[in-house]
């Protein structure tokens, strides 16, 4: 006789594999993370002796952030040599992002707490003037919002959101990691 319970039985393990893959998957990219660990400057591919700091362009830590000059949500055009008095936190973000949403109170504080200190920059990514200070306005965001550009998104590679890129008043990336890590004592080392 044909037992007529195991194809039930494969298309149940197939269904449950399937779900088990999709929940894994959504929690390792949903989670919010714990880990303080920042990211290090490293070695030179040969082995050979690491290059200069700052000699090389880009945004891994350590190296020469790539110049960028953009408009903000006013229209105000800023770059990042306007700002070379003292370091830059870059935040980007999105309004479609929910997870940049929940960023926005810590990104906020830190611009209250810290603001005479460093630059805090909110970067927007694929939204209109009107909709970025509709959310500023939303969130009582008082940090400068600029609209972002498809070769500075290139440039600085950011491909998730949100993101944060600490830049030295000297020009050198410090810190480059989700914006939820940038906590006090990551703040309070890249301070002068």
């Amino acid at each position: 006789m044909h037992d007529q319970g195991r194809p039930i039985m494969r298309h149940q393990t197939i269904i449950f594999l399937i779900i088990s893959l999709i929940a894994v998957t959504w929690m390792t990219g949903c989670s919010t993370p714990t880990e303080t660990t920042l990211p290090t400057y490293g070695g030179h591919p040969q082995g050979d002796q690491d290059p200069d700091p700052g000699s090389l362009t880009g945004v891994a830590v350590g190296n020469q952030a790539p110049a960028f000059t953009m408009e903000d949500s006013y229209g105000n055009t800023l770059s990042l040599a306007d700002m070379a008095d003292k370091p830059v936190l870059l935040f980007f973000w999105s309004e479609s992002c929910p997870y940049c949403r929940q960023q926005f109170a810590h990104i906020q504080s830190i611009e209250q707490e810290y603001g005479q200190q460093m630059h805090v920059v909110g970067v927007n990514l694929g939204d209109t003037p009107a909709v970025i200070n509709a959310v500023r306005s939303e969130h009582g965001l008082t940090f400068p919002c600029l609209v972002c550009t498809a070769e500075v998104q290139e440039e600085y590679k950011i491909f998730i959101i949100p993101k944060a890129i600490i830049i030295g008043a000297d020009g050198i990336v410090t810190f480059n990691d989700h914006a939820a890590r940038v906590t006090d004592s990551v703040i309070q080392e890249y301070l002068p």
